[in-house]
């Protein structure tokens, strides 16, 4: 079964994800919030992942479920990338936000806020959008203007395969080695 399949989802609606634990600080009620604008025949909002607090999940659950779908922890979870459009990040704290490096690698164009960890690698007019902190009615724009403008969604979609290329496992250990044997010399 295709995601479209399994949640009833027509083939030509747009699918925006985002994943991470359901808790506050990861921002799904912002993603709920977005997602109750936005709510069409055109666009679904999947959030993939678990609660830790099940009646904080069960309370998002209630009052967003018409809007959201909450698939809980998934083995599948390439079949949500390669059926999404868009990936949105609302995370309120982020160390480094690898889950945005591994979004890349499926051509997702990347909406987050302009936090430390989001914005080192979201490059804002590039592979995604920085949003300030908490604003709602701007992230609705950007997201639309994906929606809306093929164009545009193409390029950042292409970028943001290629800025993928920074944070792949054989160009992060090359870096490291340089940077330890630049050390060594300095110390020898």
């Amino acid at each position: 079964k295709t995601i479209n399949d399994e949640f009833n989802i027509p083939k030509k609606t747009k699918i925006i994800l985002s994943a991470g634990r359901i808790t506050k600080d990861k921002g799904v009620e912002d993603f709920c919030k977005i997602a109750k604008r936005l709510n069409s025949n055109k666009v679904k909002f999947i959030f993939l992942g678990h609660y830790r607090d099940e009646k904080y999940y069960q309370s998002l659950k209630k009052k967003y479920s018409k809007f959201v779908i909450f698939p809980g922890i998934r083995r599948d979870i390439k079949k949500f990338y390669n059926s999404s459009y868009i990936f949105l990040l609302l995370s309120h704290r982020e160390s480094a936000g690898l889950v945005l490096a591994e979004d890349m690698n499926f051509k997702l164009p990347l909406v987050g806020w302009n936090i430390i960890g989001v914005n080192e690698i979201i490059k804002n007019g590039y592979n995604g959008e920085l949003i300030k902190f908490g604003d709602i009615s701007t992230a609705i724009k950007k997201i639309n203007n994906f929606l809306n403008k093929k164009k545009k969604y193409l390029k950042f979609s292409k970028n943001s395969f290629m800025s993928l290329n920074k944070y792949k496992i054989e160009n992060s250990v090359e870096k490291l080695i340089k940077k330890f044997q630049k050390i060594q010399k300095k110390i020898i």
